[in-house]
């Protein structure tokens, strides 16, 4: 018995060998028809060329961040120093605030407002609600970006887009590779101070130790911001003087240009005041800490060794 052959438009298929050929090409028509019927158009106050100026995350301080983001038809083209990437986005307009969906780093749902040429626009975390307003507070791991339109042809060819950041933002900062310090200097602090509540009395050197080492610490955990949130803020003017005593230079240089940026060159030592300056910082200020990190992580100078230097010439 012949095998029966089917044939569809001008192309023929085989009953038995190539059937599903038809129903993956039927299938592929359907999927575009759903989408030509249910997608929504980019709101055209979205359109165009914008400037990320500032980005707040988890209710931490704001931040730059060098990124461009070209709103279109097409979705949202990215730009920042890494990388130039198409991602999809659709928006809701019929909701107030209105959405905003984009298919990057985890789908984020978001909400976002166009005033004038300004764009806010708020993302929650994975699995997190949508967000309902433009802040974010400790804990809800949500993040609030503000924009600025720039006048810029938004149909620019890919490879010209990367002139445009550097037009924009200047080059990107560089500061030297970190290094690794001495392991056998860093453990002997670490030492002095894990028995520090039990064996060690109150004296200068055991000030000038642990005041260096809480620097230490919350700088590497979470910046001069930390350090200046937590207790340990309430002796930044003590912690210079210890940085002094054991010769310090470039630690201690960053230390004072955090300190500058307080009134006075002086931060409260009360925690609640020094908390209420933080808040008062404007986005410069959180950028020069920002730039203090940096050069903190990457300095020269080994603070556990000159510790340790100071605390066996003491101890003798």
């Amino acid at each position: 018995m012949p095998r029966q052959r089917l044939q569809f438009f001008s192309y023929e298929f085989d009953e038995n060998g190539n059937r599903w050929l038809l129903y993956f090409g039927l299938a592929i028509i359907g999927l575009v028809i759903y989408i030509t019927l249910t997608s929504k158009p980019i709101d055209a106050d979205l359109i165009g060329v914008w400037k990320l100026e500032s980005t707040q995350t988890n209710g931490m301080p704001p931040h730059r961040e060098r990124s461009l983001w070209v709103f279109s038809q097409r979705g949202i083209l990215i730009i920042n120093d890494q990388e130039t990437r198409q991602v999809g986005c659709s928006v809701d307009t019929s909701t107030l605030p209105r959405r905003v969906d984009i298919d990057f780093q985890l789908q984020p749902n978001g909400i976002y407002e166009v005033d004038g040429d300004t764009l806010r626009v708020a993302f929650s975390a994975i699995n997190m609600p949508r967000p309902t307003s433009f802040e974010t507070t400790w804990g809800d791991l949500s993040s609030v970006s503000v924009f600025r339109r720039l006048n810029v042809d938004s149909d620019l060819p890919v490879d010209q887009w990367q002139l445009v950041l550097l037009d924009e933002f200047g080059p990107p900062k560089t500061y030297p590779k970190r290094i690794e310090f001495d392991r056998a200097a860093e453990d002997f602090v670490g030492d002095l101070m894990a028995r520090m509540p039990e064996q060690i009395s109150e004296s200068a050197k055991e000030g000038v130790l642990s005041q260096i080492a809480w620097l230490d610490t919350e700088v590497n955990n979470g910046g001069f911001h930390q350090f200046f949130y937590n207790f340990s803020g309430e002796l930044a003017m003590e912690t210079l003087e210890s940085l002094r005593t054991i010769g310090s230079v470039e630690t201690l240089g960053l230390l004072e240009e955090a300190c500058n940026l307080f009134p006075d060159g002086k931060p409260p030592k009360d925690q609640a005041e020094r908390h209420r300056a933080l808040e008062q910082f404007t986005l410069e200020q959180h950028e020069v800490l920002d730039d203090l990190n940096e050069r903190y992580y990457s300095r020269r100078e080994d603070v556990h060794l000159l510790l340790r230097t100071y605390w066996e010439k003491e101890s003798r």
